[in-house]
């Protein structure tokens, strides 16, 4: 490597991704022989780390000088090199020019020969914002400039554009998600790509027997589905920059090398594919914002070539999001439905509406009515992709179950309200229906925890026969819910056993049931709870109280 180019900046904050958004269109552009882009982000630390070795680097960033939008200037690496010692500077500050001074310490003899930082006046830097006009042209020039500096492109460089195209990554699960298709059929490459298992089935191989030829394609697909560090190392040495990057992207998602893949000349899908690798490695290290602005790059990448690769990218960045930013989260799953519209899986449909029934139902929690609809609308449209108890039991089962808790969830306001207990309760028999207890204890303990507690307050001519299979079903629940596994969780079923069995009248095992109740959360600190069971205790004394007081009266 000759030269790195290193763009830093913030790439979801408006003029501040200028240096990301410059190595991106350098990409696709193509790097001339030798030269390397790497985006910097907002951490100088990881800067000065990429620097090592290399002749020469130039690092690219946003700047605010009061000067004219969009002004560029070249600012010689020895005029900042000697900043002052970085003791005490926050880390979270640390940009590309405290990268400098601390590389001088850091790498010593492989610091570079030659530093060079060109800085784009900014405009703008709002969250979500996209470059200013002036920024965006400035951008675009400085990308002219160091491509006629650098030098011309390589042929490795373009080897991206020969491969057949779209190609079916990302789609199915690893190691299919980092198989390249060979040419051919192009309807069936393309139906491949919108998630047809038999389209992928008839180009994808599945074994390492069924790689055929000595292509470049061919051995990426046997190091995919055979990986060696010394097939990536033959990979590596033919010098394609393309299949170089799709190597090491494979190489790191099964674990052979521990450094993060780099897109390289790739675009599209192809270069989606390898953002998404990197994303997951980011999400193991802890660096959630780092791997979500990746998946975000990602989608953007694919969204032109693979509609079914973009909406399960989209699916992935509302599952990163923080439970605060459930709005956004909201609007990355309608971007998904909306591109699985043209796929041929129902189940990544059904998948998506029951994401966003979640989301819609955590919106709900304080008992707003708008949410609370939308979240059931959400689980219907989910079962009318074909879901049933036949095909797809697990998803079956989730989706009623979560039916029935927003339907009990929704406020009462007018008597035709409680009709929708009524619903509720019809939607977890429909749940536990087909869940197994032996299998899957856990959710089976669930939905009868649901169904026992929509029985206790559902109205009805017979609410005797309701809170009595109510206690029946604790008393199941507790079979799988014991004490030695779970105390907290077992005092809790006996909590709710009990205030079922005092609606019945029954007081003295509803007082038996409390006492222990009361008992085991207070030993575990469990401090709301118990002051529940015994707020109830007291409730059920002073009935019984009552009771034999009327009796003397009598």
């Amino acid at each position: 490597m000759k030269a790195l180019v290193i763009g830093c900046g913030n790439l979801l904050r408006g003029d501040d991704a200028a240096g990301p958004v410059l190595v991106r269109r350098m990409w696709d552009r193509g790097l001339p022989a030798g030269v390397r882009c790497a985006d910097g982000g907002t951490g100088g630390m990881d800067v000065a780390f990429q620097m090592r070795g290399v002749p020469q680097v130039i690092l690219v960033d946003a700047c605010s000088s009061g000067s004219e939008p969009g002004t560029l200037f070249e600012v010689p690496g020895h005029e900042v090199e000697n900043l002052p010692p970085l003791t005490g500077i926050n880390l979270h500050a640390f940009r590309w020019d405290h990268a400098i001074a601390f590389g001088h310490w850091l790498l010593k003899d492989e610091y570079p020969e030659n530093v060079t930082a060109y800085l784009i006046e900014g405009e703008r830097y709002e969250i979500g914002e996209g470059l200013s006009p002036a920024v965006d042209m400035a951008v675009n020039r400085l990308v002219d400039l160091l491509l006629e500096k650098l030098g011309p492109q390589p042929a490795e460089a373009a080897a991206a554009t020969t491969l057949p195209r779209p190609q079916p990554v990302g789609v199915f699960p690893f190691p299919r998600s980092h198989l390249l298709a060979p040419p051919g059929d192009e309807a069936t490459r393309a139906a491949a790509v919108l998630g047809d298992d038999a389209a992928a089935a008839a180009i994808l191989p599945a074994t390492i027997a069924d790689v055929a030829g000595d292509t470049p394609l061919a051995r990426h697909n046997a190091f995919v589905l055979a990986p060696s560090p010394e097939a990536l190392a033959a990979i590596r040495a033919e010098g394609n920059a393309a299949f170089t990057s799709l190597a090491e992207a494979a190489a790191f998602a099964h674990g052979i090398v521990d450094a993060l893949p780099d897109p390289g000349p790739l675009d599209g899908e192809l270069r989606a594919v390898v953002q998404m690798t990197a994303a997951a490695g980011l999400f193991e290290q802890g660096d959630h914002r780092a791997a979500r602005t990746l998946l975000v790059e990602a989608a953007a990448a694919a969204e032109g070539s693979s509609p079914t690769f973009t909406a399960l990218l989209e699916m992935q960045i509302a599952e990163s999001l923080p439970a605060e930013a459930t709005p956004l989260g909201i609007d990355h799953l309608r971007r998904a439905e909306r591109l699985a519209t043209t796929t041929r899986l129902p189940r990544l449909r059904a998948d998506i509406w029951m994401r966003l029934g979640t989301l819609h139902q955590s919106l709900g929690g304080d008992g707003s009515r708008g949410p609370l609809v939308e979240a059931v609308n959400c689980y219907q449209k989910a079962l009318a992709e074909g879901i049933t108890p036949e095909s797809d039991p697990a998803c079956y089962s989730q989706l009623q179950n979560n039916l029935g808790l927003a339907y009990l969830c929704m406020p009462t306001r007018e008597a035709s309200d409680q009709l929708r207990t009524g619903i509720a309760v019809q939607s977890f028999r429909k749940a536990i229906e087909v869940r197994d207890r032996d299998h899957d204890p856990d959710m089976w303990a669930s939905v009868m925890m649901n169904l026992a507690s929509a029985l206790q307050y559902l109205p009805s001519t017979h609410p005797a026969e309701n809170l009595a299979e109510a206690v029946e079903i604790y008393e199941q629940v507790l079979e799988v819910r014991t004490e030695p596994r779970d105390p907290v969780a077992h005092a809790r079923v006996l909590l709710n056993q009990a205030n079922a069995l005092a609606h019945l009248g029954i007081f003295k095992p509803a007082v038996e049931k409390l006492a222990k109740a009361y008992k085991l959360l207070s030993w575990h600190e469990a401090v709301d709870e118990a002051a529940t069971a015994k707020e109830l205790l007291d409730r059920i004394h002073a009935q019984m109280d009552e009771t034999r007081g009327d009796l003397r009266l009598r």
